[in-house]
């Protein structure tokens, strides 16, 4: 499919942040309430998760690149970055996180440089994510095979981050720009993972994300 979003976010409380009437969700159970126009005092954990569409509105497809132990930047994690704020996940607070090249993230510094896993698995109900070098607490968009060697010259600057914004509404934002795919380097994905501080809301944009039937059976989590 092509020119997708989804928000993925916690429960119950919401206020309007932007001029386009997007409804982003504001969580406290991480961080001290702020005033945005309204003051909320408590607010739910983020325990659970609903997910909406949004309007496919990304941002630049541009930013820092990630840096790679290996010169095989293939099923690797990429080294351990700052996000820039406390972002909470699952009710557990980080402030650093890890890009894979198979598109999904992870927020444990030790797996900077580690094997990550190709094979799909469903989440969360498979139990042995950490022995497949893959973290429980990790973001999709989705997670399949990709293959960035096969983009030459391009392999290390393709998958990207930056940090936008000033506290306390900053976005941390990923991009995977023209990826291609393992066993169909003729076609590739581009897509973005953005995290809101303070509301603790996690944006997807999904521009291209073909299936690549050679391999793995197109499967993608």
């Amino acid at each position: 499919f092509t020119g997708n979003s989804v928000k993925s976010q916690n429960a119950s409380f919401f206020v309007p942040l932007d001029t386009n009437g997007i409804f982003h969700w504001y969580d406290t159970v991480c961080v001290t309430p702020v005033t945005i126009g309204i003051t909320h005092y408590g607010g739910d954990s983020t325990t659970s998760y609903t997910v909406s569409p949004i309007p496919y509105n990304p941002y630049p497809y541009t930013g820092t690149n990630f840096t790679w132990t290996s010169t095989w930047n293939d099923d690797e994690y990429t080294n351990c970055v700052p996000i820039g704020f406390t972002f909470c996940f699952y009710s557990v607070s980080y402030t650093n996180i890890v890009s894979s090249s198979n598109n999904f993230l992870a927020f444990q510094c030790a797996l900077a440089g580690m094997y990550a896993s190709w094979p799909n698995y469903p989440i969360p109900t498979y139990t042995n994510l950490v022995t497949t070098g893959t973290d429980r607490a990790a973001i999709c968009c989705p997670w399949q095979d990709l293959y960035p060697i096969a983009n030459n010259a391009t392999q290390f600057t393709c998958i990207k981050y930056q940090v936008l914004g000033v506290a306390p509404f900053r976005r941390w934002v990923c991009s995977w720009i023209d990826v291609d795919f393992y066993s169909c380097t003729a076609i590739h994905t581009k897509c973005q993972v953005v995290l809101h501080e303070g509301e603790n809301a996690i944006d997807m944009f999904i521009h291209d994300k073909p299936v690549c039937n050679n391999w793995n059976g197109g499967k993608a989590t």
